[in-house]
């Protein structure tokens, strides 16, 4: 018993580990040798992996469509070279064995270790900023200011649920969201955190909202992507709102754009052309649309995994969990940090329902 203890303690820890690199990925002042990281995460992943073989219970058909699913999230990280998928889907694995609000205080203890280093950095030692459209945006020791704005955003998101919502530390939590938006303008971190902090303040308790959730967070991801599909043939035919909207945007469709003109669309993961040769400026090639990236990266396979989530978060009738993933998908609209469940954690609110369904079958 004591052993066991002493086992599940250490696989909290692992995943404030992996939470923990995740959030330094985009840091300009903290870098690990890649060498020394890989081992930290291959050791992370191992161990989870293992420890779910052993201890989870579920029927042989769950653990075959999850085998078939850990080696197309193999086969992407071999094609991508990037790990990020990986981490979500051990992260949703260990999510079936672990308390889900215990395992979100280590998500957010790792995040406020992150940000408050970065903040101190950020505002005290080299308070480093860029000028776009005549604001100043705080780097905060980041490459771009959205990425601590992510942190923050789902800092605050796991610091509501830890705290049941309860709507003054809400509010607590909003003041300093606003705080961070004023440092970094980061538009996504303010329309995120509005829309979460709107709900709580005017429609927690409002059962006719909560079921237009249930409805919106079943299909949003299927919307989403369909959105963008749209989107991105409109501005390919030079349509004017298209355009606007991608200056809004910030230049996300014309990068989307390009990126699916170079490489279509697929249903499984593919190697990429990644940067534009057409390109004078300094700016990298990025995809902040997480949508995107799926469909003509990492496939649109992964959508409908996705979609699948979605729908058994729907199922359970949780209005917080609805909510959440709703936010999740709205930021992943934006920014390409939600492919991480290691930091933007809510779709691990499915992997319970898979666990009790199984549960019943057993029995």
């Amino acid at each position: 018993m004591r052993k066991k203890s002493i086992m599940i303690s250490i696989t909290y820890s692992i995943m404030a580990i992996i939470t923990f690199l995740a959030a330094l990925n985009n840091s300009s002042i903290i870098k690990l040798p890649i060498t020394f990281e890989l081992l930290i995460q291959f050791f992370c992943y191992g161990y989870c992996l293992v420890f779910f073989v052993k201890n989870a219970k579920l029927p042989k058909y769950i653990f075959l469509i999850l085998f078939l699913v850990l080696l197309l999230v193999l086969y992407t990280c071999y094609i991508s070279k990037i790990y990020t998928i990986l981490s979500s889907f051990v992260i949703f694995l260990m999510s079936m064995l672990l308390d889900y609000k215990k395992m979100t205080k280590y998500i957010l203890f790792s995040l406020l270790i992150v940000i408050s280093i970065h903040l101190f950095y950020g505002l005290i030692i080299s308070p480093e900023y860029i000028l776009y459209r005549n604001t100043h945006r705080y780097l905060l020791g980041f490459y771009s200011p959205n990425s601590i704005g992510t942190l923050a955003l789902w800092a605050f998101l796991s610091f509501s649920y830890i705290n049941d919502f309860d709507r003054k530390k809400c509010t607590i939590g909003y003041l300093l969201i606003l705080s961070i938006y004023f440092l970094t303008n980061s538009r996504s971190l303010l329309l995120c955190s509005s829309l979460f902090y709107i709900y709580i303040l005017l429609f927690q308790n409002n059962e006719k909202v909560d079921r237009i959730n249930f409805f919106v967070s079943k299909y949003c991801v299927l919307f989403f992507s369909f959105l963008f599909v749209v989107l991105i043939a409109l501005y390919n035919s030079n349509n004017a709102i298209a355009l606007k909207i991608d200056d809004m945007m910030s230049g996300r469709l014309f990068y989307s754009d390009y990126a699916v003109e170079n490489n279509g669309y697929t249903f499984f993961p593919k190697e990429t052309i990644e940067n534009p040769v057409f390109f004078k400026t300094s700016y990298n090639f990025i995809i902040d649309v997480g949508y995107v990236l799926f469909l003509y990266r990492y496939g649109i396979i992964y959508l409908i995994i996705l979609e699948l989530i979605g729908t058994f978060i729907s199922k359970q009738k949780n209005k917080y969990f609805s909510l959440l993933f709703i936010i999740w998908s709205i930021d992943l609209c934006l920014e390409s940090f939600g492919i991480n469940f290691a930091i933007c954690f809510s779709p691990i609110f499915a992997s319970k329902y898979l666990l009790f369904k199984s549960e019943k079958e057993n029995s």
